[in-house]
């Protein structure tokens, strides 16, 4: 089912280890058939990392670019500001597109 397909995925994308997450996530899906098994369990490792990367880039832009306090708070404080950036992207769902709505998440994180 494309569905779980695509929830597996997102899920991945949002672990350190997104290879990892999805070889010990795929066999135990039981929505999912022989065929999108095997495509999912070859899926490239490195692929995967530079995806969840450019995610969590992605994310972090939004967040500075829709909010002068955040990109300042980074630029005062970048470890503390890394540090909190981690948690928010570990703890909060994807949601937002635009740069303004993620940053006012952020800012209620923060």
């Amino acid at each position: 089912m494309l569905a779980t397909v695509q929830q597996l995925l997102v899920a991945a994308l949002r672990e350190p280890d997104p290879l990892l997450y999805l070889q010990q996530n795929v066999p135990v899906a039981t929505a999912l058939s022989d065929d999108e098994r095997k495509w999912l369990l070859a899926v490239d490792g490195d692929g995967l990392r530079l995806s969840r990367m450019l995610i969590r880039k992605l994310r972090l832009q939004r967040i500075v670019r829709g909010d002068a306090e955040a990109s300042a708070f980074m630029a005062r404080e970048p470890e503390r500001f890394a540090a909190c950036f981690a948690r928010y992207d570990r703890e909060e769902p994807l949601r937002h597109v635009f740069p303004h709505a993620e940053a006012e998440a952020f800012r209620r994180y923060w």
